[in-house]
């Protein structure tokens, strides 16, 4: 009785500490294994995998829909289960996790979403596109910048498409590119000295969309989920959240340096000396910047400017050069993802720099 009392008072010191993240943990010689992600995927049985079927998803804290959005999925953008409770714990391609409800997104097995890689498909690179019905012109959905669907046909004015769950309609060959088009000319752009300008000049397409913590797509976004979405729509999967995308790159700290399409991130240092990352915006040279915060604006850290920000400014930690022609895991096309691969792949491991 006092053995089981002993093993009671484990578990429960156990469920108030919390063992998400240990592999390991022993007490009084009772062990405990808290699953990998591989063992908790392979209880769900073959159909690990997933597509987004609404416009955009939203990824919360826990399993309810009353948390916390974390981040967002548009529709066909593939996904790995890692396990279910209720709802399903997924991974997206930025190897980002969060809690989505079996009702925004079409449940596969490595071989169906491999197959699914396989056909040819249109990104939608207007801000947003309607999808209507074939027979008539009745909405069926209305997509936004970045989403991807199947091609089916395609006749003057228009494509026959068709959505991961299996509907079909019409969208206008205006708002989208040919996928295999479009990663192309995204691979070239990459490559040119004026990259970084071309990153501003869609940044400046979201100016006064609104501001939602959690948000990765071109109707609202947090400040993390504004850069992101911004380089997504030149083929450029990058981490998530400010804190990770503050440790890749080139760091640098002098601020006439900065050029179109770097990154200025900003917070505090504490007592240990070690930075805190809570903001980021996108430079647009001359130290000015555009950010996410109440909706996307232009600031500037300049005291001469109308637009200067004194807050950001007091805050400014360091800024971040992407090189898009490196060979960096913290930052991949989709052509290299191994989500979007025939069959689908496990994600590189990305070592943020911390020095």
């Amino acid at each position: 009785m006092v053995k089981l009392k002993k093993r009671i008072l484990i578990l429960i010191a156990a469920h108030v500490v919390g063992l998400t993240g240990f592999r390991y943990w022993q007490a009084n010689d009772y062990e405990f294994f808290p699953p990998t992600p591989e063992e908790r995927a392979a209880a769900l049985g073959q159909s690990q995998w997933g597509l987004i079927r609404v416009p955009v998803a939203n990824l919360n804290a826990d399993n309810r829909f009353s948390a916390s959005v974390v981040t967002q999925a548009l529709m066909g953008m593939p996904i790995r289960l890692l396990q279910k409770n209720g709802w399903y714990e997924v991974q997206l391609p930025d190897g980002y996790t969060g809690w989505l409800h079996a009702s925004q997104f079409v449940r596969m097995t490595e071989e169906a979403l491999g197959q699914w890689n396989a056909r040819e498909h249109l990104i939608v690179t207007s801000l947003n596109a309607p999808v209507t019905s074939v027979n008539d012109e009745t909405i069926v959905t209305t997509l936004v910048a970045g989403a991807r669907v199947a091609k089916i046909r395609e006749s003057e004015s228009v494509y026959v498409v068709e959505l991961p769950d299996g509907r079909q309609g019409e969208i206008a060959k205006e708002s989208v590119a040919e996928m295999a088009v479009f990663q192309e000319v995204e691979r070239v752009r990459r490559g040119q000295v004026d990259f970084g300008t071309a990153v501003q000049a869609t940044a400046e397409l979201l100016l006064g969309q609104s501001y939602q913590w959690g948000g990765t797509s071109v109707q609202a976004m947090d400040c993390s989920g504004f850069i992101k979405t911004v380089y997504a729509l030149h083929d450029m999967i990058l981490p998530r959240d400010a804190g990770q995308q503050a440790y890749i790159g080139e760091r640098f700290y002098r601020l006439e340096e900065a050029q179109a399409g770097d990154l200025h991130f900003f917070g505090s240092v504490g007592k240990d000396y070690r930075a805190r990352v809570s903001h980021v915006g996108l430079s647009v040279g001359e130290g000015r910047f555009i950010h996410a915060l109440g909706d996307v604006h232009r600031a500037s850290l300049m005291p001469k400017d109308k637009e200067f920000d004194a807050y950001e400014k007091r805050r400014y930690l360091w800024s971040v050069r992407i090189r898009p022609q490196s060979d960096d895991p913290c930052w991949q096309s989709s052509r290299e993802n191994g989500f979007y691969q025939t069959p689908p792949q496990p994600l590189k491991v990305c070592r943020l720099k911390k020095s």
